[in-house]
């Protein structure tokens, strides 16, 4: 069932201050402390332990992660510069 409330997008176009502010919790991000997300068990990691990931918060129809690497990664290196 879709929703009838408008979204804060359509609620900003017509100028409605109040309303707007209103939406506002429904669309923000919760804040999260990174340092206490990953004193817990990682979501998923690698056998060796060299990549870990917490999952964060749910966000938007989608979530947020966070992710700790203690190797290089290929992808970092930059021989030219960038």
């Amino acid at each position: 069932m879709a929703s009838s409330r408008p979204s804060p997008l359509d609620i900003h176009s017509t100028g409605n201050l109040p309303q707007l502010v209103a939406a506002l919790p429904e669309v923000l991000m919760k804040q999260l402390h990174i340092p206490s997300a990953i004193k817990g068990k990682p979501s998923w990691a690698t056998p060796d332990g060299a990549a870990a990931f917490w999952h964060g918060e749910p966000f938007n129809g989608g979530g947020s992660w966070i992710g700790r690497f203690r190797v290089v990664s290929q992808w970092e290196i930059h021989p030219d510069g960038d």
